[in-house]
């Protein structure tokens, strides 16, 4: 059997390959969740809103390879 990256595609939903593919963007670009929110205090860290847009931002490309490396598998099952 081969493996290759289409068929590897075909079994991810959308949604999980949308949330890569935004967050790929925004860490290429350098972009992080300080610069878009700014963060204020106790009742923003109670925002469900904060944690959910949270995983869109990374720290480096590194932190954004390794995240990939566990949503892209874990996000299919």
């Amino acid at each position: 059997m081969e493996l290759s990256v289409r068929r590897v595609v075909g079994y991810v939903p959308v949604t999980v390959l949308g949330i890569a593919w935004v967050s790929g963007v925004l860490a290429a670009e350098g972009i992080r969740f300080h610069d878009v929110f700014e963060f204020e205090g106790l009742l923003w860290l109670l925002n469900p809103f904060t944690y959910t847009v949270n995983m869109l931002f990374h720290a480096d490309w590194g932190h954004y390879a390794g995240n990939m490396r566990l949503w892209l598998p874990w996000g299919s099952s």
